[in-house]
C-alpha cells in the first residue's frame, strides 16, 4: 500500500538519525552502563550463563539483551555505539511492528471515531523528531557549538513519552467524526498527507530554534545561546503537543486536558531548575538568557509550534489531515 511505503521510507530516515552519535556521547548511568558492563564481563569471562556486574552475580534481568549486547561488542569492539546497537534496532523492529499493525485496513467499515489520539500521537511523534534531529546535526554542518548533548536528549523524552501516553491517549474525538464516511479499505491511518503536516510543523520548530541560536550565539555567550534555544525546542515541543492534541471544536482547558498540563508544568520546572542551578550548567552546558533573549525564545517557540491552530482560530484552515483524509 501506499502508506506503509511513505512509513518505510519514514523509518529509513529516522533509522539513520538514531545511529547518529551526539558529541560528547556517553553512557548514561545507571542504565546504559549497566547493560554494557554485564556483556563486558560475560566476554572477559567466557561464562555467558551467569550475569556479573562488578564480579557480583546480577540475577534482576533475563539475559537476552545481555546476550545481544555481548555480540554487538564482540563484533564492534569495545564502544557506546556497539553497547546501544541491539537496544537501537529492536526500536526500529517495533516501529515496523506498529507499521503492519496500522499501517492499512481490510474493514470497509472501519469507524475512525475512537482513533483521534493515535492520529494525533502518530503526527505529533513524527513532527516533534525533525527539530530534535535537525538541531542536533545543522551545528555540526554549520560549524558552530553544538546545541544537544545527551542530558538535552534526555530530558526532551521525559517531556514526549508522557505526553503520547498519556495527554494524546485522553483525547476525544472530533466532534464531526460520526458524520464523517468510513475510510476506503485501500487506506491507512497514516498516509502522505498526515506526514506532510508532520513535517512542515517540525520544519516550523526548527527554523524558529536554530534562529534563535543564531541571533543569541552574536548577542551573547555560548552557554546562553545555547539554554535559549533549547528553551525554544521544549517550549515548541509543548506548544506543538497541544496544537495537535486538541480535535476541531475542542477547549484548550477542558477537563480531560489536566494530564497534558500537568506535564507541561513538571517540564517547565525541570527546564527551570537546569537554566538556574548553578550546579547542573557542567551537565547542561546552558545558562539562564537575559530577559530579553528569554522572551524572544518563547515567543518564537510558541509560534514555530503553534502556527497551525493559531490559523485555524483565525479561520485560515489548512487542508484537513484526518485518518479519513489518509491518501
Amino acid at each position: 500500500m501506499p502508506e506503509r511505503r511513505v512509513l518505510a521510507a519514514l523509518i529509513l530516515l529516522f533509522s539513520l538519525l538514531l545511529f547518529f552519535e551526539l558529541p560528547g556521547s556517553w553512557l548514561i548511568e545507571p542504565d546504559e552502563a549497566r547493560y554494557a558492563e554485564i556483556p563486558r564481563e560475560m566476554l572477559a569471562t567466557r561464562d555467558f550463563v551467569t550475569p556479573r556486574l562488578d564480579s557480583a552475580h546480577y540475577f534482576e534481568k533475563p539475559p537476552l539483551l545481555y546476550w545481544a549486547n555481548a555480540a554487538s561488542i564482540a563484533t564492534l569492539g569495545p564502544s557506546a555505539f556497539a553497547a546501544r546497537l541491539p537496544t537501537r534496532l529492536a526500536g526500529i523492529a517495533t516501529v515496523a511492528m506498529m507499521i503492519l499493525a496500522f499501517g492499512g485496513s481490510s474493514d470497509r467499515d472501519k469507524d475512525d471515531s475512537d482513533l483521534w489520539g493515535l492520529w494525533s500521537a502518530l503526527i505529533y511523534v513524527t513532527a516533534i523528531h525533525v527539530p530534535i534531529a535537525g538541531v542536533a546535526l545543522a551545528p555540526i554542518l554549520l560549524g558552530l557549538p553544538p546545541i544537544l548533548y545527551p542530558m538535552h536528549v534526555v530530558l526532551l523524552e521525559l517531556a514526549i513519552d508522557p505526553i503520547c501516553a498519556l495527554a494524546f491517549e485522553g483525547e476525544p474525538s472530533e466532534a464531526a467524526a460520526m458524520t464523517r464516511p468510513p475510510r476506503r479499505a485501500d487506506e491507512g491511518l497514516f498516509g502522505a498527507r498526515q506526514l506532510g503536516v508532520a513535517l512542515l510543523q517540525g520544519a516550523g520548530i526548527l527554523a524558529g530554534v536554530l534562529g534563535v541560536y543564531l541571533w543569541a550565539l552574536q548577542n551573547g555567550p555560548e552557554t546562553e545561546a545555547r539554554g535559549a534555544a533549547f528553551l525554544a525546542l521544549v517550549v515548541g515541543n509543548l506548544a506543538l503537543a497541544l496544537s495537535d492534541s486538541i480535535a476541531p471544536g475542542g477547549k484548550l482547558f477542558a477537563r480531560h486536558r489536566s494530564a497534558y498540563w500537568a506535564i507541561a508544568g513538571v517540564t517547565v520546572f525541570a527546564l527551570s531548575v537546569a537554566l538556574e542551578a548553578p550546579w547542573l550548567e557542567a551537565i547542561f552546558r546552558m545558562t539562564q538568557p537575559s530577559p530579553a533573549v528569554l522572551a524572544l525564545a518563547i515567543g518564537v517557540a510558541v509560534a514555530s509550534g503553534g502556527w497551525m491552530r493559531l490559523l485555524r482560530l483565525g479561520g485560515s484552515r489548512p487542508a484537513p489531515a484526518s485518518p479519513a483524509g489518509a491518501s
